[in-house]
């Protein structure tokens, strides 16, 4: 036999002890690891709210109004239907909980969507996702964003710079 055990080999902990994670840095690994996944779920379901469309949680206020929700949802309903017109975004986790929570809620009064949308006069409104947004950015290399620096320093030196026209009785404020 080649490989044979030998016993009598004792190791060096100090050696060693560079290369053992210690009781804080296991820790730390296994919280990173529910950290992300924590975030993945998360974007899951603002993808599932976002997917709807900003016409629908529109509609979805409108309804709401009069029918099977209460004030409190009224209320969530009518303010992510805001935050998605105004900004595309900007919904806190708590509020994407809460109304991945109401999608199910809408799931289970078995109402159809088109209906839902339908209610609305606002127009479809396309939702930026940063996040995917960011990462395509941040696979761009670095020379490149120089060479877009540079060529938007060239396109300003290239574009004269228009002066307000002046009339003989006009005050320029």
């Amino acid at each position: 036999m080649l490989l044979r055990v030998r016993r009598s080999i004792l190791f060096d902990m100090k050696t060693l002890s560079g290369l053992i994670a210690s009781e804080g840095e296991l820790k730390a690994r296994y919280s990173q690891a529910d950290a992300d996944a924590d975030k993945a779920r998360n974007y899951a379901m603002l993808n599932r709210i976002t997917e709807m469309g900003t016409r629908f949680w529109s509609g979805l206020s409108i309804y709401a109004s009069g029918h099977a929700f209460d004030s409190n949802k009224q209320g969530l309903i009518l303010n992510i239907s805001n935050k998605l017109l105004r900004n595309g975004s900007g919904l806190t986790e708590r509020e994407v909980e809460k109304a991945d929570a109401l999608l199910d809620d809408f799931e289970a009064l078995g109402l159809n969507i088109e209906d839902i949308r339908s209610l609305s006069k606002q127009e479809e409104k396309p939702i930026l996702d940063t996040e995917q947004a960011m990462q395509r950015f941040a696979v761009v290399p670095d020379k490149e964003w120089q060479r877009f620096l540079d060529l938007g320093e060239q396109t300003n030196q290239a574009v004269p710079t228009m002066k307000p026209k002046r009339s003989k009785n006009s005050v320029l404020t």
